[in-house]
């Protein structure tokens, strides 16, 4: 029996030293890797300085200090190694807390998917890239504090009291609404373990009082955010039911071990056992199946690849990595206007919106130039973006401060701001925007960096992005008239004769609505911009236009490449195949001519 005993514990002891590490190196390679940590710093651009007068903003309402403690995390989702370590981190501590806790109702000591089906449940909610750090750290700090208490079962019953009413008046001012969880776990300690209702009592009542009280005395705070701010539930998660499940498991776990624990007692251990504790090699597949397949139905349904896609095609456009955004979006996202958006752009910096804008569809139309006044109430920045690239420092400004105002002192909204401040050597706004950048974790050398141009303006003729942009600055301030892009283009033009992209947006504009022939009376700019040959799309929409208007009302010497006129008259040829039907043709024109100005032409 001794044998058999010690053979069952190194079998268990190996059991456990594999199934641990697995399941968090596991973690950390799904948020690494599929999640991306860089993605949840582009989506919810956390805030954070490292001064006394922001820390003593989050002092002001309960759950202050968990916030705070979630934007300092969330800041290491800049780097994503980093990102996925902390959210791991975060898992492991949720596992010590379960164990823990476990631990102090139930002689059960090794339960492990009870240990580790929460950091299942905590990282389908990572899926959602909306989750906030301070929601995970509250509860934590909530499990642990929970933990410490328990330890207490056996010193006298008014000190014991006197200790909850301090924990939770301590805790409450930490973690806000969710010390609810720590209030609702020690009475369940209560009821199943010392059986004592009247402390029970006393416990509802302190837990009901504690945030009534704040609100009147202590803070200036809704009664409503006080009984449920600090959990910011969202019936946007996938599934919905995740984050309800995530507080509710450690209640339903206790009671459940418990009356588990008392059948035993109660002379059904044969049978119970035969059901919940099967033979060990049996046990471990049965838990090896829970977590890893049960959790992996989890996180497959949670999951939202498109909206990892939308993210990271922003990420990559913020980062100026064009190319990505290039790879990143496929023909089916064209109907997002704001994937068509950063398309457009990315392919203007890499040299090819004249050459393959029409290589996938553009349902969107202009709208994918400049995006709409509706976008740019929510996405103020990416019209904050078109405008910077097109020199239009003060719209940029606008929509930089539109971005402040939504936002708050985002690293992004303080470096556009900045940027824009040097350009328009406005100093003293610049400068607020750096020493602010100073106090951040992460931008110290950013701002190092572009101090050094306010001291030394000649210094802005050897950065090439800021060299760039001032080259197409409007000479001077203007009016537009009209909401209309075409207005705003031209305009920038007759500004700066030299602004290539307003150029090229402006004849992207006339093709898109398909008005040719303002397209023909801008093309006699196109020698000012350096062109080696014709476009591609531009030698398209001149001989559509030949082909409407005939060669006499043509008067440019621009003539397009023999291959491209081949192309065209086998275009023709499958029309006239078809008798001119434009419908019936469809089928074999979109087969041959897919990415060419003549098919959007014809089927816009």
């Amino acid at each position: 029996m001794i044998r058999f005993q010690g053979v069952k514990k190194i079998e268990w002891d190996y059991y456990s030293l594999f199934l641990i590490p697995v399941f968090f190196i596991s973690f950390f390679l799904y948020i690494y890797i599929e999640i991306k940590p860089e993605l949840y710093y582009q989506y919810q651009e956390p805030v954070f300085f490292l001064d006394s007068k922001f820390f003593q903003e989050f002092l002001g309402y309960p759950g202050g200090l968990t916030d705070y403690i979630g934007a300092f995390l969330s800041q290491l989702y800049y780097y994503p190694w980093a990102g996925a370590l902390v959210g791991t981190l975060l898992a492991w501590l949720i596992y010590l807390s379960a164990k823990a806790l476990i631990k102090s109702v139930t002689y059960f000591k090794k339960i492990h998917a009870a240990y580790l089906i929460p950091a299942v449940l905590l990282l389908a909610l990572y899926n959602n890239y909306n989750y906030r750090l301070s929601t995970v750290a509250g509860l934590i700090i909530s499990l642990a504090i929970f933990n410490l208490f328990s330890r207490t079962v056996s010193i006298n019953l008014f000190l014991r009291l006197f200790l909850y009413l301090c924990f939770s008046a301590i805790l409450y001012f930490i973690v806000g609404a969710q010390f609810f969880l720590f209030a609702v776990l020690c009475i369940i300690f209560e009821i199943f373990k010392k059986r004592n209702y009247a402390t029970c009592i006393f416990y509802a009542i302190v837990s009901a009082a504690i945030p009534y009280i704040a609100v009147n005395y202590f803070f200036i705070y809704s009664l409503r955010d006080a009984y449920s701010g600090s959990f910011a539930f969202n019936d946007l998660y996938k599934p919905w039911i995740v984050q309800y499940i995530f507080y509710l498991y450690f209640p339903f776990l206790m009671i459940s071990l418990v009356l588990y624990e008392r059948l035993i007692a109660a002379k059904l251990k044969t049978r119970l056992q035969k059901i919940f504790l099967p033979k060990y090699k049996l046990k471990y597949i049965v838990e090896i199946a829970i977590i890893f397949g049960g959790g992996g139905l989890l996180l497959y349904s949670s999951f939202d690849g498109y909206i990892r896609m939308f993210l990271r095609v922003n990420y990559y456009a913020d980062q100026n990595d064009w190319l990505n955004v290039l790879n990143n979006v496929s023909p089916e996202d064209m109907n997002d206007r704001i994937m068509a958006f950063q398309f457009n752009r990315a392919l203007y910096h890499v040299g090819e919106l004249s050459e393959k804008m029409f290589v996938y569809p553009q349902p969107a139309g202009s709208e994918s130039l400049i995006l709409t006044f509706e976008i740019g109430s929510y996405l103020p920045m990416l019209r904050s973006d078109i405008f910077f690239e097109l020199g239009n420092l003060n719209e940029a400004q606008h929509w930089a401060c539109e971005a402040l105002a939504l936002n708050g002192n985002t690293a992004n909204n303080l470096k556009r701001l900045a940027l824009i401040s040097i350009l328009k050597s406005e100093d003293e706004v610049a400068l607020k925007c750096l020493n602010l950048l100073d106090k951040t974790l992460l931008f110290r050398g950013w701002s190092e960096y572009y101090r050094k141009l306010i001291d030394n303006k000649s210094l802005i003729s050897r950065d090439a992005g800021l060299q760039r942009i001032k080259s197409l600055m409007p000479k001077s301030d203007f009016i537009i008239l009209s909401g209309s892009p075409e207005d705003y283009f031209k305009s920038l033009l007759l500004q700066n004769k030299s602004n290539k992209m307003a150029y090229e947006y402006l004849m992207a504009y006339y093709l898109l609505n398909c008005k040719l022939s303002k397209f023909i009376n801008y093309l006699n700019q196109f020698p000012n911009f350096g062109y080696l040959n014709i476009p591609r799309h531009y030698e398209e929409a001149i001989l559509a236009y030949i082909a409407g208007k005939g060669t006499q009302k043509f008067h440019l010497n621009y003539h397009p490449h023999t291959e491209t006129i081949n192309d065209f008259l086998a275009f023709k040829k499958i029309l006239s195949k078809y008798g001119g039907n434009k419908s019936a043709a469809r089928q074999n024109i979109m087969r041959e001519f897919a990415g060419s100005y003549w098919a959007y032409f014809l089927y816009k």
